[in-house]
């Protein structure tokens, strides 16, 4: 495949859901789409000026999912919002940006993911219909969609976006990085 692992930029929120040793890059860009995507891009110029650009930037951490069960892995190849509403002038915009990347992710040799991640700055614990949701991966894949870099999000699934969510996180979170982490390593190898 040719991918230098050393230019993969690996992303995870907190230290809790991914720290682990690798032969990558790994940096923790914060909960929320507005930090995520600052911290990213600030990250991003910093590599620049470093020369040090990545040819591939990927999110790990933890999701919830109605439809998926808990210690599932999602890989992820589509993204959007769940809490972007316009209100009396939707009509106007009718269709939101959503974000895919299956195409420079097979330039790379790259198989993209099946899921579909909608990102949200709450923590939900009400039904829904989303397949996977977390709080950052959409804005990170439109940082990436900004600068043509390729994208893609492997999510495990720590709970059920119930009334149990909040403590099946907490219980869950720290035992998320050896999935992924696996996951991860599987992928890039084909």
């Amino acid at each position: 495949m040719g991918l230098d692992l050393a230019n993969v930029l690996v992303l995870a929120a907190l230290p809790d859901e991914f720290k682990v040793q690798t032969p990558w890059q790994l940096a923790h860009v914060g909960i929320g789409k507005v930090r995520s995507a600052a911290n990213l891009s600030a990250l991003l110029l910093r590599l620049h000026k470093a020369g040090q650009w990545p040819s591939l930037v990927v999110n790990v951490g933890s999701a919830g999912s109605a439809l998926l069960p808990r210690g599932t892995v999602a890989h992820c190849g589509q993204f959007s919002q769940h809490d972007f509403d316009l209100g009396p002038l939707a009509h106007l915009f009718p269709q939101q940006p959503q974000f895919q990347f299956a195409e420079p992710l097979a330039q790379l040799g790259l198989s993209d993911g099946k899921q579909h991640l909608h990102s949200g700055d709450q923590f939900l614990t009400t039904a829904n219909q989303y397949e996977v949701v977390d709080m950052e991966g959409y804005a990170l894949a439109a940082v990436c969609q900004a600068h043509s870099l390729p994208f893609t999000a492997f999510k495990y699934i720590t709970d059920g976006t119930d009334d149990d969510s909040a403590n099946d996180w907490v219980n869950t979170v720290r035992t998320v990085e050896g999935k992924l982490h696996q996951e991860l390593l599987d992928w890039l190898r084909g």
